[in-house]
């Protein structure tokens, strides 16, 4: 039996009350609401200044795409203290936040800040990682482990989900620039928070250098963590019916119900990740079945071109995002199979491949949408192509895992 989250069965117990994983939950909570209010807060400040509605997704786009920059970063955060790290990355984030919040700075200029941000918010997320994993080591108790990855992917998605429309009434109620002010209050208190168990964890200091050159060479040649980072683009593609909610809404006559669409599969993912249903298999039953999930998950977006209403359609998205709960596996076996020395550079380089698959599959998808007959052919196109490609990585994976010499799977 997996370990619970607040208690009961189990080698780890409850995980809520470690005060250090509790700690560790909050800041990253507290982050993740907090970027979303700067992140509307910024889409407003554009708009009002360009008067346009394209330069707002231009600036999400681009400082999305500016997460790759932390690649460049994570070597030398490598360098020090993950203690020091966390608290200059939080330090850092806050100044430029804040800055954001100043009236009068150029829209253009906000969207370099925003960029700058993201590059080292992308480091402060994997830094984040590593502390979870002196909280809780894997090498210890994977289930554990398992089950604080599984807290910290709900409680993300969910904090992602509320900060949205507590963002737009924070902006309805004060403008657009308090938001930002909170996000960088958040920072301070988060980078606080994580340094404080960081310090009592006792992590050591790295012991050298890892260049960005060395950590993609170390990951390309370990076919275990290749094969992670394809079921991590394979999830990425399923962002495209998010990507196409706005059209999906409007071909099916509810223009009104576009959040509906929005939040179905975050919503799905949020029942699949969380801590009780993971408890439902073992990790080395999650991890043995991996392939079969990432199929599941693409599997009902086939169907969406055939689907009679809305309402058919988001319920296949929920089923398509309880399937992608198998994330937390990928997360906790890349996580626990990647070494100390060049852990933050292979967060970082995750995540950014992860954004990568992100905004290619909303690009497509998007084009896909105006080229066959609507959106919702293009969520089945999507599915089709994704159900493929995960047939491929299951078939590498399961040829991996018949290799006992060369991956090592968490007790059954």
């Amino acid at each position: 039996m997996a370990s619970g989250l607040l208690g009961g069965p189990g080698r780890g117990g409850g995980l809520l009350r470690d005060r250090d994983f509790a700690v560790l939950l909050t800041a990253r909570v507290q982050s993740t609401a907090g970027d979303q209010l700067s992140r509307v807060a910024l889409w407003v400040l554009v708009y009002r200044a360009t008067g346009s509605a394209a330069w707002p997704a231009v600036a999400f786009g681009l400082s999305m795409a500016a997460s790759a920059m932390a690649l460049w970063l994570a070597p030398w955060a490598s360098r020090f203290a993950l203690r020091r790290v966390i608290r200059c990355c939080a330090v850092l984030s806050a100044l430029l936040v804040a800055a954001m919040a100043i009236p009068g700075v150029p829209w253009w200029c906000l969207i370099l800040i925003a960029m700058a941000g993201q590059a080292v918010g992308g480091v402060y997320r994997a830094t984040q990682t590593a502390a979870l994993r002196q909280v809780v080591p894997p090498q210890q108790d994977v289930e554990r482990f398992k089950t604080a990855v599984s807290a910290q992917q709900t409680a993300d998605t969910v904090a992602a989900l509320a900060g949205l429309p507590v963002a737009g009434l924070v902006i309805a109620a004060a403008g657009p620039y308090l938001p930002m002010l909170i996000d960088a209050v958040t920072f301070v208190l988060a980078g606080l928070l994580v340094g404080r168990v960081v310090g009592r964890a006792d992590v050591p200091v790295l012991s050298r250098r890892v260049s960005l050159l060395e950590t993609v060479c170390t990951v390309w040649t370990d076919r275990r963590l290749v094969l992670l980072l394809g079921f991590i683009v394979l999830s990425g593609i399923t962002i495209v019916p998010e990507a196409l909610s706005v059209g999906l809404a409007h071909q099916f006559g509810r223009p009104d119900a576009i959040w509906l669409v929005a939040v179905s599969e975050p919503a799905g993912y949020v029942v699949g990740a969380s801590p009780w249903i993971q408890r439902l298999l073992s990790s080395y039953r999650w991890a043995r079945g991996l392939g079969w999930f990432a199929i599941g998950s693409f599997v009902p977006l086939i169907g969406a071109a055939w689907m009679p209403n809305l309402g058919a359609v988001c319920a296949l998205l929920v089923v398509s995002g309880i399937a992608s709960g198998h994330l937390v596996t990928v997360l906790t076996l890349y996580t626990a199979w990647s070494q100390e020395s060049w852990l933050i550079s292979a967060q970082v380089l995750g995540r950014t491949v992860l954004i990568g698959a992100q905004g290619m599959a909303s690009g497509l998808g998007g084009l896909a949408g105006e080229v066959l007959s609507g959106p919702a052919a293009a969520v089945t196109a999507a599915g089709v192509f994704g159900a493929v490609s995960a047939v491929a990585v299951t078939v590498a994976w399961r040829s991996l895992l018949s290799s006992p010499r060369e991956v090592v799977l968490p007790a059954g």
